[in-house]
């Protein structure tokens, strides 16, 4: 049996506000509809006001999802950047299928933030695939670390989603936590560059991944690492939409196959570019 999976940090732009020509609803459903993927997560799917209208939804069960949702609704104080507006923290995930849903629901992994869990029938076999959308903090390691250990302690087949978390040992990693670079994002004039090139930094020395696959004998579906988020994030549209970290996973169990793995060519508008990947047990 095999199944394909996809992962887009869409940066909330199935809601109506899209700035500059990018990222309108409906570019992200034709992107969407190209992934052609059988289980989708997007992480910052919408934001609450304004909330995915009804033409969007019309379009995304017209390629036949259905879906569950969920608003983040983070257990923390609201960040000071000035590139995010309050509503961008008001946000939230969803979760779709193509496939027969045997059942689905909220997950709060270390009673920080809302994620979701969906059980899926494989169509060939009927054999229940268990996969988790996940969006893990970008602020701070140690609750990456606590979300990772409530994660796994579920029994899961997938765990899909923006890690915030890179492969610390790739030459990109290495090179964003050198002390120059550091220097650099302690004294950037910008403060929403400082904050983001900071919070870079803690993602590119994260051990969640080593942590994730030691801890359950999962593996990255692209052993690769190609790279999946941009710095051309909404507010700070004149930095470069090239992608630079590599921050989405797909990850399986050992025992399951990955072929065709997937970065998506264009970001649809978005500070992410999608991943996906078949996979087959």
């Amino acid at each position: 049996m095999s199944i394909r999976f996809a992962s887009w940090n869409i940066e909330g732009r199935l809601s109506p506000f899209a700035e500059f020509g990018r990222g309108t609803p409906e570019a992200i459903v034709r992107e969407i509809e190209k992934l052609d993927a059988d289980v989708v997560t997007l992480p910052e799917a919408f934001v609450v006001e304004p909330a995915v209208s009804d033409q969007t939804n019309r379009q995304l069960r017209d390629l036949g999802y259905s879906w569950i949702d969920t608003t983040y609704d983070d257990n923390a104080p609201k960040r000071l950047d000035s590139r995010i507006d309050s509503s961008a923290l008001e946000g939230g995930i969803r979760m779709m299928s193509r496939l027969t849903i045997r059942s689905a629901g909220i997950i709060r992994p270390a009673d920080f933030r809302n994620l979701l869990k969906m059980v899926v029938d494989d169509p060939e076999t009927k054999r229940p695939v268990t996969a988790f959308a996940i969006h893990l903090d970008d602020r701070s390691e140690a609750t990456r670390q606590a979300q990772l250990k409530d994660l796994i302690a579920e029994d899961a087949d997938v765990i899909n989603g923006d890690y915030n978390a890179t492969d610390r040992n790739t030459l990109r990693a290495r090179m964003v936590r050198s002390l120059p670079v550091e220097l650099i994002s302690k004294y950037v004039p910008s403060s929403a560059i400082r904050s983001l090139s900071q919070r870079a930094i803690g993602m590119v020395d994260s051990f969640v991944l080593p942590n994730l696959a030691s801890a359950t004998d999962m593996k990255d579906a692209d052993p690769d690492h190609r790279p999946t988020a941009t710095f051309k994030l909404r507010g700070l549209d004149f930095l470069p939409a090239m992608p630079v970290l590599d921050l989405d996973h797909i990850y399986v169990g050992r025992d399951a196959e990955v072929s065709d793995f997937k970065v998506m060519d264009y970001d649809g508008g978005a500070d992410h570019r999608a991943i996906s990947a078949t996979v087959s047990w």
